[in-house]
């Protein structure tokens, strides 16, 4: 009889922080927050992330605490518009290592890319120079340059360069903010924070 080795799985660790934190000024009574996910997630997607601001760095102007503390799911902070249903970053063929084709059409036929759109896959900026080149079918586009990311398949299409994004309302004109933010795993671990001021 032939024993089975057994896979051994590790335990997941905290993701690591988010990439990229920018604040900027949304207006008197705003902040607008930006940024890219981890670098890491530790071994479990990310699930969530939270963002705390407050008017001091200790974050603890409220009774010890910040003065709010916000968890924002993924979902809800992705600023993609959809994804790659295939490219083809290591095809012999020239003309094809700058094709894109979409998952969905429909993001070219609503008007939401067209020629001359600047998208980001992967880190990657891109411009939309045709489509359904050869008629290579509507959510087909050629770009700018030879796409060279590691996936074929699945990836993110961003018309932004930073990955999530969300709006911090209500807040006293005038007042300095600090801001923190987290990601947190579907293994329920939180990262550490990332600090930006405004």
């Amino acid at each position: 009889r032939v024993a089975w080795p057994e896979a051994i799985r590790l335990s997941t660790v905290a993701p690591f922080i988010p990439r990229s934190l920018e604040v900027t000024s949304g207006g008197p009574t705003k902040l607008s927050v930006s940024w890219d996910a981890p670098s890491s997630d530790g071994g479990s997607s990310i699930s969530s992330y939270t963002l705390e601001y407050d008017s001091t760095p200790a974050f603890t102007s409220s009774g010890g605490q910040a003065l709010d503390s916000i968890i924002i799911s993924e979902a809800e902070a992705d600023n993609s518009v959809g994804n790659v249903l295939s490219a083809y970053s290591e095809n012999p063929d020239v003309s094809l290592r700058k094709r894109v084709v979409l998952a969905d059409a429909n993001l070219v036929s609503d008007g939401i890319i067209g020629l001359g759109s600047e998208l980001f896959i992967e880190g990657q900026r891109l411009t939309v120079t045709g489509i359904n080149d050869s008629s290579c079918g509507a959510g087909c586009l050629t770009m700018d340059s030879d796409y060279h990311g590691d996936a074929s398949s699945g990836m993110r299409i961003y018309l932004q360069q930073k990955e999530y994004s969300w709006t911090i309302e209500g807040l006293t004109p005038g007042t300095p903010y600090y801001v923190r933010l987290a990601a947190e795993s579907l293994s329920a671990l939180q990262g550490p924070f990332v600090f930006a001021g405004y």
